[in-house]
């Protein structure tokens, strides 16, 4: 429940960049669906070539073409767009921060080291980074293309539809069921790195 609290204060900070991460949001569908429509594409073609019903081969090679190009484009589009999004709201935090440090400080700033406060500013707001870049937009994506590609392989066979969809569970069971043990590691991992940044940067002081 934590996480899920978290995920909708920092998805608050979006508000300003609805039109952005909108069009993120359709470029990265299209980016993702593209590959699918190529091989089943490609697939038809294919067997279209061996049955030897394929009349004209000149037309398919231009589609297949025209997809491959058009990936490498949204790809670029869908790096572009999220990575805009994210580090303008990552320099909103940072600003936040800043503020809010100057309203504290000093006094408020006693107990705590140089370097754990160095260590929030830059490294933990960074990380958000990936949140606001990779995250929020995959969400939606990575739960209705799934979806729209089973019942689309169901058309075609509904054994190998529900195999996939064994794979899929597996593969979502597995994060979860381990959530609780990267919580700790994660907890560890950025209290060692405090430490880290405060010699770092006590020692350069």
């Amino acid at each position: 429940m934590k996480r899920i609290k978290y995920v909708f204060l920092l998805f608050k900070y979006l508000k300003d960049y609805r039109i952005q991460m909108f069009l993120a949001l359709i470029v990265h569908f299209l980016y993702k669906a593209l590959p699918i429509a190529l091989g089943l594409t490609t697939s038809y073609v294919f067997s279209q070539a061996l049955l030897g019903h394929l009349t004209e081969s000149g037309k398919p090679i231009l589609i297949v073409l025209g997809m491959i190009a058009g990936t490498a484009v949204l790809n670029y589009l869908d790096i572009l767009i999220s990575h805009d999004v994210a580090y303008r709201i990552l320099t909103h935090l940072r600003n936040l921060s800043y503020e809010k440090l100057t309203e504290i400080a000093p006094a408020g700033l006693e107990s705590e080291s140089s370097g754990n406060i160095m260590s929030v500013m830059l490294a933990d707001i960074e990380i958000l980074e990936w949140f606001y870049a990779h995250v929020t937009v995959q969400i939606f994506v990575a739960v209705v293309l799934p979806i729209m590609s089973l019942i689309l392989l169901a058309q075609f066979s509904i054994w190998i539809a529900l195999l996939l969809l064994v794979f899929i569970v597996i593969m979502i069971a597995i994060p979860v069921f381990y959530s609780q043990k990267s919580n700790v590691q994660g907890q560890a991992v950025r209290k060692e790195y405090g430490k880290l940044s405060s010699v770092i940067v006590d020692g350069i002081q």
